[in-house]
């Protein structure tokens, strides 16, 4: 009997611990799930919405610090009113192929200029027959025609300009020709801009800024050099030559043109480009709109400068944007909201 109630008293004991600590695994879960729950419900908190609908998040100046968050005053820009139209980079092999040709065809047709020249001569000396002044007359006019078939060919398909770079067909017997000065810029960069429908050339169309659809392409200079003389067959858009300042732009590349036009100046603010967020297809930056809020606001791109874009509506200058860890304070936007989507 001694045996047996110590055996039972040891079995209730033994119960009782596990019974506790089964207790106490299940208090430790239910405070973990309890502190979860409430880290959810407190991070919404984090997040609201203006009276315009913009999303607004808080952030102290603790994580602000962490994420090295960097704000900066937006800069007052005026600029001058722009057509905006599109293009690409002309490949210019075949165009120096035909010149090259065209080269050719005038040495042969002055070598023809020369030898007419000297058979004037022996015939009003009586040194020549006319069979063969006539022969030397024959070729002359047949290098003069082939060389201005060549003109033509390359001025119907790239301009008036680029088909006078090897200089007249005529010249005096015995001038040098020298090759044409252009002819290396030509091959890096000749852009050409399509003129949107309806749209004339413009007065004041000396410059024009070439953006390639690259990331974070900055915009390169180019120099109004002629207007084609046809249109594109397939878009019927007449087309223009501008002369890119710089050899960043390739062939065949696809870039967006603003022209300068003549009217009033506009006024907006220049937002950096480290400040746009790319998401669902728009644009964003981040204002502040004090010590700790910031909205995420839709902007649009209008026309890019040389340290960001130009914005002419939605902010204004002096206002303040994140420019460095904006896309961190998207995350942390999305993570809050439970999204957990990604920008463009």
């Amino acid at each position: 009997m001694k045996a047996s109630n110590l055996f039972s008293r040891i079995l209730v004991i033994a119960l009782a611990s596990a019974l506790f600590a089964g207790c106490a695994k299940e208090s430790d879960a239910e405070k973990k799930a309890e502190a979860a729950g409430a880290e959810k419900k407190m991070e919404p908190q984090r997040l609201k919405h203006n009276d315009k609908g913009e999303t607004v998040i808080s952030l102290d100046e603790e994580m602000q610090k962490r994420i090295g968050l960097k704000i900066e005053p937006l800069q007052s820009a005026n600029v001058s009113p722009e057509l905006k139209a599109y293009g690409r980079v002309l490949d210019t092999a075949p165009l120096v192929d035909l010149l090259m040709e065209l080269g050719r065809a005038k040495i042969a047709f002055d070598n023809s200029h020369r030898e007419l020249e000297r058979m004037k001569i022996l015939r009003a000396q009586t040194n020549a027959s006319e069979r063969v002044f006539q022969t030397a007359e024959a070729a002359y006019k047949q290098d003069f025609a082939a060389a201005m078939a060549l003109r033509t060919k390359i001025q119907m398909q790239w301009g008036e300009r680029i088909s006078e770079l090897m200089g007249p067909i005529v010249t005096p017997v015995g001038t040098q020709s020298e090759p044409p000065r252009e002819l290396d810029r030509l091959q890096n960069g000749l852009v050409r801009v399509d003129l949107p429908a309806g749209e004339s050339l413009p007065e004041n169309s000396g410059t024009a800024r070439l953006v390639s659809l690259a990331e974070k392409a900055k915009p390169v200079m180019g120099d109004f050099f002629d207007a084609l003389p046809t249109v594109d067959p397939q878009t019927q858009l007449r087309g223009l030559l501008f002369l890119a300042k710089e050899n960043s732009l390739k062939p065949g590349e696809a870039v967006t043109a603003y022209l300068q036009i003549s009217g009033e100046t506009q006024a907006g603010a220049i937002v950096p480009r480290s400040a746009v967020i790319r998401y669902e297809g728009a644009a964003w930056a981040y204002m502040q709109t004090d010590g700790t809020n910031f909205t995420r606001r839709l902007i649009s791109l209008e026309r890019p400068m040389e340290n960001g874009w130009l914005v002419t509506t939605g902010v204004t200058a002096g206002e303040n944007v994140v420019t460095t860890g904006a896309q961190t304070v998207f995350s942390d936007e999305l993570g809050a909201s439970g999204t957990g989507e990604s920008g463009d």
